[in-house]
């Protein structure tokens, strides 16, 4: 390992707490300076360009803003990285203003430089296809432990309650509905499509400090690439530096959003984003059709005795057309589970009395005001920040309860 930085999460627990204080305290002081240098991985921040103004999941729903090319990626084969258009004007403009930087030698422009120029690797990434990819991976570890525990059943009833008891015991881990999984750390900011990531000559890990501070931070390029990213409205993540961020409250962004009909913050995290748990109950439905027969066996042997005598005897599993699957369990069944899955899925304080009124008071808002109405709510509810890992109020009572030692 190196002496002062990590290379990579290789090392004692010791090591790796050290060199990464080490790490964050000089970014810290260095934040002090230049405050558009930010911490994604602390208090609110962490669900930044991922949840509305009420903490709510949301993703963007394509149809307000458009996404569009940014940079000067060279790689003609790839598919150029995407922002969305207010960003990637901003952006753009911010690459002409470094380039005549270049152009009149306030830059090292040696080629082995790093931020000798500026060069897109990634923009957005798509949270529907990284929430499929994490879905599939986690049904196929439930059938994994299906078959394992050698689970049996006959019918759906029987399957809903085996794997909820499997969803229950994992998903404070492993996010299963989308909501949790947008705001989770297995959703990256990019998929806000406020995130630009540059490229560099220096091959910067996200796990290799060592390379940030050396190869990235240190050399001479690096004040002014800051001092410019703050004059364009973009955050450095101090976690990631080659990661910038529209900073949506800056007078530049609100000016460059505004051409789009977006004149504030408040728009802006609003009309382009839609509420990830929209259109979920639907696809938690279906998801669980279809798990279900992949996961049925055509037929289960089963064992009864009588007078000390056992009787085997082999018994069809019941299969279900769609049209018969959604008669039987409707909307307002899979409405139920979802509420249930998602309180285990939050850090929630709830008593089990106040889950049970809370599940009780949403099933009332959807008999009287409808689906989307009941989803709303209860997201709102139980999307408040406080006590939630990392947030700003946990690590107050993390620190007065250290003090009370």
């Amino acid at each position: 390992m190196s002496k002062n930085y990590t290379k990579s999460n290789k090392g004692t627990a010791k090591e790796l707490f050290e060199k990464r204080g080490r790490y964050k305290g000089q970014m810290y002081e260095m934040a002090a300076n230049s405050p558009n240098i930010v911490d994604f991985n602390f208090g609110e921040k962490i669900f930044y360009g991922r949840t509305n103004a009420l903490f709510v999941p949301f993703v963007l729903n394509g149809n307000y803003l458009d996404l569009v090319e940014i940079g000067n990626r060279q790689d003609q084969v790839a598919r150029a990285p995407l922002a969305l258009n207010f960003v990637a004007d901003v952006f753009n403009a911010m690459l002409i203003q470094y380039n005549k930087a270049a152009a009149f030698g306030l830059l090292s422009i040696d080629s082995a430089a790093p931020l000798a120029q500026l060069v897109v690797f990634k923009g957005f990434e798509n949270p529907e296809l990284l929430y499929g990819r994490h879905m599939k991976s986690h049904v196929d570890g439930i059938r994994t432990s299906f078959i394992q525990r050698g689970v049996k059943f006959e019918n759906f009833d029987q399957f809903s309650s085996h794997f909820m008891k499997s969803l229950m015991s994992t998903t404070k881990r492993y996010p299963f509905t989308k909501p949790a999984f947008i705001k989770s750390r297995y959703c990256p900011i990019s998929c806000s499509g406020l995130a630009i990531e540059l490229e560099s000559t220096s091959k910067v890990s996200y796990s290799n400090d060592e390379a940030k501070w050396y190869g990235l931070i240190s050399n001479p390029n690096w004040s002014y690439f800051v001092n410019l990213c703050n004059s364009y409205g973009f955050m450095i993540d101090m976690n990631y530096p080659m990661r910038i961020v529209a900073d949506i409250d800056s007078e530049i962004m609100i000016e460059s959003a505004t051409k789009y009909g977006l004149p504030s913050t408040a728009t802006i995290l609003s009309r382009p984003y839609t509420a990830a748990h929209q259109g979920f109950i639907s696809q938690l439905q279906r998801l669980f059709y279809d798990s279900y027969n992949s996961f049925r066996p055509l037929s289960i042997q089963k064992v009864t005795y009588c007078a000390g005598r056992a009787y085997p005897e082999v018994l069809a599993t019941r299969s279900y057309t769609l049209d018969e699957f959604e008669a039987l369990y409707g909307e307002e069944y899979f409405l139920k589970f979802y509420l249930k899955l998602r309180i285990n899925e939050e850090e929630s304080k709830f008593t089990t009395s106040e889950v049970f009124r809370l599940i009780d008071d949403c099933m009332e808002v959807y008999l009287i005001a409808g689906l989307s109405e009941c989803l709303d709510t209860f997201e709102r509810i139980i999307n408040k920040p406080f006590d939630y890992r990392g947030s700003l109020s946990y690590i107050k009572k993390q620190q007065d309860a250290r003090k009370d030692l």
